[in-house]
């Protein structure tokens, strides 16, 4: 999990993604999802719960009740238990850690779903 954890914390700290356009989001995770075959899904959130990008399409409106959600904007670096993923129907976990801007402050969620097979 620490290589993909790794990779979350470069992205959280590219301007492109402090900023939370949509746009953004869209090019920079995208091409990051390309390129990492271990992990199945990537998305980002707003300090409100509202996703700013997510690949594949969410199923859900908002976050705000999800643990990944909460611990990060508690801001903390959270690794879910493992659980049956809704995508693959095959073991996956989720990881996720705060946005920050530039002064520090948490403005959003970065997050990914990992395949464990």
């Amino acid at each position: 999990m620490e290589p993909v954890m790794a990779a979350l914390r470069e992205l959280s700290c590219r301007p492109e993604i402090q900023v939370l356009d949509p746009g953004s989001h869209c090019v920079v995770l995208r091409e990051w999802l390309a390129k990492r075959p271990d992990v199945e899904a990537v998305y980002s959130n707003r300090s409100d719960g509202t996703f700013i990008f997510s690949q594949p399409p969410a199923a859900l409106a908002n976050a705000r009740i999800r643990p990944w959600w909460q611990r990060a904007m508690a801001g903390e670096e959270y690794i879910s238990t493992v659980y049956v993923s809704a995508i693959t129907r095959k073991p996956c976990r989720t990881l996720s850690l705060p946005i920050r801007d530039g002064s520090g402050r948490i403005v959003g969620v970065l997050a990914a779903d990992v395949s464990l097979t």
